[in-house]
């Protein structure tokens, strides 16, 4: 079959009209033979197109036991089913679906370079007369209207490819009503928006008439819309096509699912037309008298098409109801979906309306502040704390930064403004700003924030007239390199981490912060401390104000949730003080130690015991000393003597015995009086966060806000749902106050053994037992000497002393039914919880079994 050649065939039907199916033909002489017809069954054996198989495909559709299987429900063959059919039933339901085909088919045809013949009755030959052709594009209907003083002429003509054709005259068949398929002098013909059926009167007829009492309403109605839709040719009334001036309007409002939406319209002199709007030409009809004018407005669609790019530039999407959205908005709850899409025209109203966009709003009873945005904020540095103050500024209005506190707090995004306007306040404003107002305290118009809080402003955009924060950061990036010189007069040489240390405690000391050395036990907090004591005195005593630094971090110490730490500062001057007696606060166990390690490395330091039954309620005296050492006991007893003496420093040592809010302990050293703070303990948090917030509040009162803060902000969110967010925030504030060590950080620089005595005192109630047992003991003893002699109860004296140093232990050890405390035991208690939680591991000895499995238990 080499010369066969695929065609499409037309063809009558009996009972259906004039069909199109696919042919084979081949050529013979001066013309061409008709080969055979081709169905989907046969289409297997031939190698055909893309083209030719689609083609096959769609006249299967029509094919008559495709018809007889759609449209019979009865069992009939084909002859009894056209028999039975009536031309009714054909052109209700038949008709129309075989011309949705007819037009599938005829619009393939006409892409592709296969060609079309019509067969006259069932001739076998073709020739070249019999084919038809086909035209790509559709072809143009024109309406012609002539009005006179009687009558209106009408008639319609066609035109393809900008050639006109008078229908009248000339034979055509209609193939399809909707869409138009018109075979007309072996031409076929498509239509745009035209029923067919209205092309066929002008084969028979020049023109229509229409009477001169009906034309008002022919001009209203049926012109009006042939000129809106199709091409006219008139004459006797006029078509003014009218210049525009053209705007893009961008309407936000709220979608059918209450999201925030921009809707784009287009608009000429007052006519706005909206994207999908079909029609491309508004026409308005003016009468006078008998004269008939249309105004029309002609959309720019190549603008239109420039306007949408422009929106898509703009950031905007488009989604697929055809609306421009904030990109991510959708995915939004509602609420934050019109913040975020009302944020995003705070940023870029600008670009759209210099774009020559109108940005409009269609909310019900509200309207948003679409401008630009911003805060001015500045901060000045005073004593002991930073002053904030700035406006909001929304367009032309200022707000002070204050009024939006509760906003803030409350996380409401929705703040009135004096005009009325609703302004949605930025996302970013409640993160940035949110701790200004927990922290900070309201001053009138301004935020008082306290300066150990630096971290709230340093990250923000917050104008510093003091030029307090840049020389701070420096000296939190250089302050690690600066270490201070160790005092001459200190007998013994510190360990690098203890020199560092020490620095790091004085530079915190000169900008006037607390801070909580929490080193491990034994590596030598006493020292250090006693090192900063000893430089305090001789800073004092020389009247010098020598360039101090501040360390926020020490290379090396541990976080309590393993956040990096800031780094360090630049120096600021300090200026000088009287000198004044410095509190050391103390376990009763620490007492000796401390007095024997000062009269050891600063022997210069003169020192006074306040802890004896007998001390005096004098506090001047404490002027004659540079240390006053005490137990936490004492202070809690003589709070309302020892809060009168305002201190150079106090120094808490196992601080962590505060760590309880509501103990009387805690109450007490709060209401002492000093310039400068230090706590040392080996365990800052041992049980919960409160144990830290405790020390803090204690270092840096307000650091961490009110307990009920405290707990609210960081004790619930970190305990209870391990918020790294909030555990980040806590370091940040902490980070710079608290240096700590482990042993294994520094194990190269311990000496291969250290040795601590600790003293312990016996609770009241110990004591009372002790001496009464002892008494006991003693009064036995002296009644068996005067019986037997010393020599013969030697060993009932080693009972004696043996019950003694139990009773010294623990009572219980003797009595099983001893039920208060043992101040020995308690000590020995808080040291392994001590070091427990420093995760070191402890061996304990004992001279009694009995000791150990009551330590055990």
């Amino acid at each position: 079959m080499n010369n066969t050649e695929f065609i499409i065939l037309l063809q009558d039907h009996p009972n259906l009209g004039l069909l199109a199916y696919p042919y084979f033909i081949e050529p013979v002489n001066s013309g061409f033979k008709i080969l055979e017809k081709i169905n989907v069954d046969k289409a297997i054996d031939y190698q055909l197109s893309e083209y030719e198989l689609k083609l096959v495909k769609i006249a299967e559709n029509y094919s008559d036991q495709h018809i007889l299987k759609l449209f019979s429900k009865k069992k009939l063959t084909v002859k009894e089913f056209y028999k039975k059919l009536d031309s009714e039933y054909t052109n209700k339901y038949i008709k129309p679906y075989i011309e949705k085909n007819l037009s599938k088919l005829f619009s393939l045809l006409s892409e592709s370079q296969i060609r079309c013949y019509k067969r006259t009755k069932k001739e076998s030959s073709l020739y070249g007369t019999d084919e038809i052709k086909t035209f790509e594009n559709p072809a143009e209907v024109i309406f012609n209207f002539h009005k006179t003083e009687t009558e209106i002429h009408y008639h319609i003509s066609i035109s393809q490819n900008k050639k006109e054709i008078q229908l009248n005259g000339r034979k055509g068949i209609l193939l399809s009503n909707e869409p138009c398929w018109l075979l007309m002098d072996n031409k076929l013909f498509s239509f745009i928006e035209i029923d067919g059926k209205k092309l066929l009167p002008f084969f028979n007829k020049t023109h229509v008439s229409i009477d001169s009492k009906f034309e008002k309403k022919y001009f209203e109605g049926f012109i009006l819309n042939s000129i809106n839709k199709f091409k006219v040719k008139y004459s006797g009334f006029e078509i003014i096509e009218i210049k525009t001036k053209k705007h893009t309007i961008l309407t936000v409002e709220k979608d059918l699912k209450s999201n925030a939406v921009f809707i784009p319209e287009f608009r000429y002199n007052e006519k706005t037309f909206r994207p999908d709007d079909t029609y491309f030409v508004f026409t308005k009809l003016e009468v006078h008298g008998d004269n008939y004018t249309y105004y029309q407005i002609f959309r720019d669609k190549k603008w239109e098409q420039k306007q949408f790019e422009k929106i898509n530039n703009s950031g905007l999407k488009l989604n697929k109801n055809g609306h421009f959205v904030v990109p991510g908005a959708e995915t939004e709850i509602k609420d934050n979906n019109l913040a975020v899409t009302i944020n995003w025209l705070n940023e870029n109203e600008w670009k759209l309306k210099k774009d020559g966009f109108i940005i409009k709003q269609d909310f019900y009873k509200k309207k948003f502040f679409t401008e630009k945005i911003s805060l001015n904020l500045s901060v000045e540095q005073k004593q002991d704390w930073f002053d904030i103050y700035g406006f909001a500024v929304f367009g032309d209005i200022q707000v002070p930064f204050m009024n939006l506190k509760n906003h803030i707090l409350k996380g409401k995004r929705e703040y009135i403004l004096p005009n009325g306007e609703t302004v949605i306040l930025p996302a970013e404003w409640f993160s940035k700003y949110i701790n200004l107002f927990l922290f900070g305290k309201k001053d009138e118009n301004n935020i008082k924030l306290d300066k150990f809080h630096y971290h709230f402003i340093e990250d923000q955009e917050i104008v510093d007239n003091s030029g307090f924060l840049n020389r701070y950061k420096e000296l939190l990036e250089t302050g690690m390199e600066k270490d201070i010189s160790v005092p001459l007069q200190l007998q013994t040489e510190l360990r690098l981490y203890q020199g560092k240390g020490f620095s790091w405690m004085h530079n915190l000391k000169n900008l006037g912060f607390g801070a909580c050395l929490a080193d491990d036990m034994g590596l030598g907090k006493t020292v250090q401390a006693i090192t900063l004591l000893l430089q305090n005195k001789i800073e004092n005593s020389n009247n010098n104000s020598d360039n101090v630094y501040a360390i926020s971090s020490v290379s090396g110490q541990l976080n309590l949730f393993d956040i990096p730490a800031p780094e360090i500062n630049k120096p600021v001057v300090k200026e000088e003080k009287p000198l004044l007696s410095s509190l050391i606060v103390v376990p009763v166990s620490l007492i000796h130690n401390w007095q024997n390690e000062i009269k050891k490395f600063a022997p210069s330091l003169k020192m006074h015991l306040f802890v004896n039954h007998n001390r005096a309620k004098n506090i001047d005296i404490f002027n004659n000393f540079d240390i006053v050492i005490t137990t936490y006991g004492i202070v809690r007893n003589d709070i309302e003597i020892l809060e009168n003496y305002d201190f150079q420093y106090i120094i808490l040592d196992e601080s962590q015995i505060i760590k309880n809010p509501a103990s009387k302990i805690y109450k007490a050293v709060l209401k002492l009086q000093s310039e400068h703070k230090i706590v040392l303990t080996g365990t800052p948090i041992e049980n919960s966060l409160t144990d830290l917030w405790s020390q803090m509040n204690f270092l840096n009162y307000g650091l961490l806000g009110d307990l009920r803060f405290f707990k609210k902000e960081f004790l619930y969110p970190i305990e209870k749902l391990n918020s790294e967010e909030h555990k980040i925030k806590l370091n940040m504030l902490i980070r710079p106050f608290i240096l700590r060590r482990t042993k294994e950080e520094v194990v190269k620089e311990l000496p291969p053994v250290t040795e601590q005595t600790l003293y312990c005192t016996m609770t009241p109630e110990q004591n009372t037992f002790y001496e009464t047992e002892k008494s006991k003991i003693r009064n036995v003893i002296l009644e068996n000497i005067e019986k037997h002699g010393v020599n013969k109860i030697s060993i009932e004296i080693l009972q004696a002393l043996n019950k003694l140093r139990q009773l010294a232990i623990h009572p219980v050890m003797v009595q099983d039914d001893y039920s208060s405390e043992s101040g020995k035991f308690n000590e020995i208690i808080r040291n392994i919880e001590s070091v427990v939680a420093e995760k070191h591991k402890i061996l304990i000895f004992s001279s009694y079994v009995k000791h150990l499995k009551l330590l055990a238990g």
